[in-house]
């Protein structure tokens, strides 16, 4: 791997995002029932700003996915940060 792409953990260190995350809701749990209210009320919504902003953090292809950290004040341009575009583009 060129080092331009080298993150900082090795691979044993890496997190393991099955052991980190909580299994979903089971079928017609109540958790899950709650999840499929939100879920429509959020497709009920689809004029929102909330639903718009929700569906542009959602578009993770580049270069869209870095012009979410411009609401943080952060300006993310190619000369000035190639090892993150890298990053983000993988």
């Amino acid at each position: 791997m060129p080092d331009l792409l080298r993150g900082y953990l090795s691979e044993d260190e890496m997190p393991n995002s099955l052991v980190l995350l909580s299994s979903p809701p089971g079928f017609n749990s109540e958790a899950f029932v709650l999840n499929l209210e939100h879920a429509k009320k959020a497709v009920e919504s689809k004029d929102t700003i909330w639903f718009m902003q929700a569906a542009n953090d959602a578009n993770l292809s580049f270069p869209a996915a870095v012009k979410s950290f411009e609401s943080l004040g952060i300006e993310i341009s190619e000369a000035k940060h190639l090892s993150f575009i890298c990053l983000c583009a993988e």
